[in-house]
């Protein structure tokens, strides 16, 4: 008992402190002024591109370690390795991308919203059906999310504030499709190692490509050199993505799914608070409404998903007995018939 106690407070401290830093220092990159005090302010960091190239290449390597390691056979083939990565450099790029025409807490509250990436899956492609606590949830978070950015800011920012809430529905569009394709995989029982080889190796393919594509490599090399100071934010921020990879993953090996759902949604939220307070962000009380709001959604669709979860574990094993009961008054039934026959 004491060993699991252990067990789930490493795992939760390590992705709560990981991704806690990953928040703070991407909120760092993306809204902060590297220039020199009392001179030009510097533009705006605009490579998140290069970020996940960074995160992906060291999180691949880490992959192939630990499946070379555990002698890992592969299941999926590279057409569904380049669906699972591709998606996931989607969301990736989306959301940090966001961070350039919203807050941080906004975007955080967003991408702390998993529901939202199912309903707008299955609003978008037509193939899912809710039940009406799904719907209520995705209504009263949609809600929230709609209070608190119309407090923020002033009437000019809001043409920049609605392309970044289009960029993070992009963004949970493809956490949506990912969850699905992942769910996929079950019957396949992918591991959770190549699943992410398959992700950091595709993510990292097209966060090059992407880079290429945009012309950023040369700009970013030019932006280091004028602004070194960004070089250890970006250098912590690669090192605390990976170590909460693996803490994920030590989570799920040593739990359950359902732990690290609960685990990371409350990690998200917290970001958020950490956030306000870390940065003084001015929150007024309508606001603060709205995060209550997204809050309660979250939570009630959490505690909703595990009790289904609970009530499918209970039906299996009813199913079970009544299989083995079966199965036992079968073996007594033919000892019976035996018995008979040799009279």
């Amino acid at each position: 008992m004491v060993r699991k106690e252990f067990q789930l407070f490493i795992a939760v401290g390590g992705i709560y402190f990981c991704y806690f830093k990953v928040g703070l220092i991407q909120e760092h990159l993306f809204k902060s002024n590297f220039g020199p005090i009392g001179g030009d302010p510097s533009p705006k960091f605009q490579f998140s591109s290069v970020l996940i190239f960074m995160q992906m290449l060291f999180y691949n390597l880490l992959c192939m370690a630990m499946i070379y390691r555990n002698k890992i056979k592969f299941v999926c083939t590279k057409k569904e390795g380049s669906y699972l990565g591709l998606l996931n450099f989607t969301s990736m790029i989306g959301a940090l991308a966001a961070l350039q025409y919203v807050s941080f807490p906004l975007q955080a509250l967003v991408k702390s919203c998993k529901i939202l990436s199912v309903l707008v899956v299955g609003l978008v492609l037509g193939n899912q059906k809710f039940t009406k606590q799904q719907i209520l949830c995705g209504l009263i978070i949609t809600i929230g999310i709609y209070i608190f950015n119309v407090s923020e800011g002033s009437a000019s920012n809001k043409s920049s504030s609605l392309f970044g809430i289009v960029l993070l529905m992009i963004s949970l569009f493809s956490d949506g499709c990912l969850a699905t394709l992942q769910s996929k995989f079950k019957v396949k029982k992918l591991e959770q190692w190549e699943m992410g080889f398959h992700i950091s190796l595709w993510s990292f393919i097209g966060s090059i490509f992407y880079t290429i594509i945009q012309g950023k490599y040369i700009q970013f090399f030019q932006y280091i050199q004028q602004y070194p100071q960004v070089v250890p934010e970006i250098v912590f921020l690669t090192i605390y993505s990976v170590l909460g990879q693996v803490f994920i993953f030590y989570c799920i090996s040593c739990f359950s799914p359902r732990v690290l759902s609960v685990v990371t949604t409350t990690r998200k939220f917290f970001t958020v608070l950490l956030s306000i307070m870390i940065h003084n962000h001015m929150v007024n009380q309508i606001q603060w409404i709205g995060i209550s709001l997204v809050a309660f959604a979250v939570a009630f669709e959490l505690f909703m998903g595990m009790n289904s979860k609970i009530h499918d574990d209970k039906k299996k094993d009813v199913k079970l007995q009544d299989d083995n009961q079966q199965e036992q008054q079968q073996l007594t039934n033919n000892k019976n018939k035996k018995h008979n026959h040799h009279r």
